[in-house]
């Protein structure tokens, strides 16, 4: 489990996962110093689960999707808001179950809400 990029301030943070999951705190979307994450969304998907395993995508502890096969959501781009404003300031959490052997990666794109120490 990996941040690819906390991206500008405000902007947004890249996850990557892969083999059996894991979780990020939203503090972990921060750029280092100079932001506070307030909340932030899952604004894309793209994933690949092989061996009829399913990845489960969960924030605060509720399951918001399961996802087989591969493919891509684009929640932000079609205006879509897939959690609450609640459950936009939880863990973001991901679970690669099924039989084994089980493989996958799934990457999600947060959108992220900041307040700023230093404006510019």
């Amino acid at each position: 489990m990996t941040v690819l990029s906390t991206g500008t301030k405000g902007h947004v943070s890249i996850l990557y996962f892969d083999g059996t999951g894991g979780f990020h705190n939203i503090r972990h979307f921060e750029v280092s110093g100079e932001e506070t994450v307030d909340s932030a969304h899952i604004g894309t998907i793209y994933w690949s689960a092989n061996n009829n395993a399913t990845w489960e995508v969960s924030r605060g502890g509720n399951t918001l999707l399961k996802l087989v096969g591969s493919g891509s959501f684009h929640f932000e781009s079609d205006g879509i808001r897939l959690e609450t404003d609640a459950q936009a300031t939880a863990n973001v959490s991901v679970a690669l179950v099924g039989n084994l052997p089980k493989g996958g990666t799934i990457l999600l794109k947060m959108h992220k809400k900041s307040s700023f120490t230093t404006e510019y």
